[in-house]
């Protein structure tokens, strides 16, 4: 019988050990250049052929006939779904009925080396463990996979995005590079997201710097932004991020190394993976190109030397110093090399990585009248609905007078159109508004055009939610009934 991954996992290893996903990108080819032996490892498909693993993971069958001699000498296990794929689509045959045709599979389970999972693919669920999640790519399910199994910190190599093979699997290029249809590999960045957000797992590429540091300055009164933005970042982090959040009053030096300086009047809208990834030399910052036109920069990228200055740094940006001030607070160390779109404040880019909310009284926890409120919001409630921020956070902030009284209101109900909402929550935003007074919802010359975008944007989204709940229930109607395995 085919034994669980998770029972053998919890047999054999212990979940503080650190990991190491290999994958067949380009810094594959690094791996030379790392201490391997103090990672356990795990290959995705044909990469067992090239390194001996602890764990070779392997979704599709046809991996198995292209590889099953090199699994057999390099991989201490073998692990695939209950339901493998076949020629990238899911199979309806279950991994045992397999095992009983392929020799390979036969003589790995008659050794204990062949193990199971159910992937989210499959139409049945054959155990009552974890359903591993998989978008797009293996590699989701490896992440998914190890963060389930109790697993702290995974490592990557080989898990680059893009559209390329590393060096070593040139001759699969014609054959199986994003055979499944996909554009890139790019995509499989939201599932490690997903899995970072939900799990908490410590991941990220071992060819970068670990972990990514963000440093945000507020002021009193801008905590909740700097909380939403905080979220909205892990949101959509791709690896794993540490916030620090930094008090404008403070002088207290923070740790050397590299760090991501964002004003807390902003919101991001992708994963800044890019942004790590590119990178600036030690001892330097990294400002967006062309960011005078936007009264300074929004973002900073600061090398591995300016600890010792960085909460100074932190406050010019969040004040959006011109970054003639921040050539002289760093030494002369700012250079712009870094995407227009990464400041926040560039208005004149097609495709805007941060949203930036000035102080203009609009701003979405001051107003119901933005026109991109509904995303700063939906933000917040998500940060709501995962545990990661307290409405009473949201409520402190009401009775401090920094925040609108409505904005309680949308998240006790759920509300993400703040134009939407009905007269007992607007009535709450009536003395606020008076001692706010640039904070009330002005009748712009657009007001109407907005409210009829908000109402097509609550008719999509309620029509979708139908969609979903009918969708689950003819799924559960039509599933037919497996018992759990014993």
């Amino acid at each position: 019988m085919v034994q669980s991954f998770f029972e053998w996992f919890a047999q054999t290893l212990d979940p503080s050990d650190p990991w190491l996903i290999l994958g067949k990108g380009p810094s594959f080819g690094l791996r030379s250049q790392f201490d391997l032996s103090r990672f356990h490892l795990l290959s995705l498909n044909h990469v067992v052929r090239e390194q001996p693993v602890r764990v070779a993971h392997v979704i599709d069958l046809d991996v198995i006939q292209a590889c099953g001699a090199a699994i057999q000498k390099n991989a201490q296990v073998l692990v695939l779904p209950w339901y493998p794929h076949d020629r990238n689509v899911p199979g309806h045959r279950t991994l045992e009925e397999i095992a009983n045709e392929l020799p390979v599979l036969s003589q790995l389970n008659d050794e204990g080396r062949l193990l199971w999972y159910d992937l989210s693919t499959a139409p049945i669920r054959h155990g009552s463990g974890p359903v591993i999640q998989a978008t797009y790519f293996s590699a989701e399910a490896a992440l998914n996979l190890l963060a389930l199994a109790g697993v702290r910190q995974v490592r990557s190599l080989g898990l680059d995005g893009g559209s390329a093979y590393g060096g070593a699997f040139e001759d699969l290029r014609n054959s199986t590079l994003l055979a499944n249809g996909r554009a890139n590999f790019d995509q499989q960045f939201e599932g490690f997201a997903r899995t970072i957000l939900r799990t908490g797992i410590d991941f990220s590429p071992l060819d970068l710097p670990a972990l990514a540091r963000v440093y945000v300055a507020c002021e009193p009164n801008e905590v909740l932004p700097a909380a939403v933005l905080q979220h909205s970042i892990r949101r959509h982090a791709s690896l794993s991020v540490e916030a620090v959040i930094l008090p404008a009053s403070s002088t207290d030096p923070v740790p050397d190394g590299p760090g991501v300086l964002i004003t807390p009047r902003a919101q991001a809208l992708v994963d800044l993976r890019p942004l790590w990834r590119a990178g600036v030399p030690s001892s330097e910052l990294a400002i967006p190109a062309q960011s005078e036109s936007a009264g300074g920069p929004g973002l900073v990228l600061a090398g591995s030397e300016l600890g010792p200055i960085i909460p100074a740094l932190a406050r010019m940006v969040g004040r959006r110093a011109p970054s003639r001030n921040l050539q002289e607070a760093s030494g002369g160390r700012v250079r712009a090399a870094l995407l227009p779109e990464w400041n926040p404040g560039w208005r004149t880019s097609s495709q805007a990585f941060l949203l930036y909310y000035p102080p203009d009284g609009e701003e979405p926890w001051m107003s119901r009248g933005h026109p991109l409120g509904h995303l700063w919001v939906r933000d917040l409630l998500d940060a709501v609905a995962c545990g990661l921020l307290d409405p009473e956070l949201v409520a402190q902030e009401v009775r401090r007078g920094h925040v609108r009284p409505s904005l309680l209101y949308q998240v006790e109900h759920g509300l993400e159109e703040p134009l939407l909402l009905p007269r007992r929550a607007r009535l709450r935003d009536r003395d606020f508004a008076l001692a706010h007074a640039r904070a009330s919802v002005r009748r712009s010359p657009d007001h109407w055009a907005r409210l009829t975008r908000a109402v097509a944007r609550e008719i999509r989204s309620r029509i979708r939610r139908l969609r979903n709940r009918r969708s689950a229930f003819e799924s559960a109607a039509t599933q037919p009934h497996v018992p759990a395995r014993p």
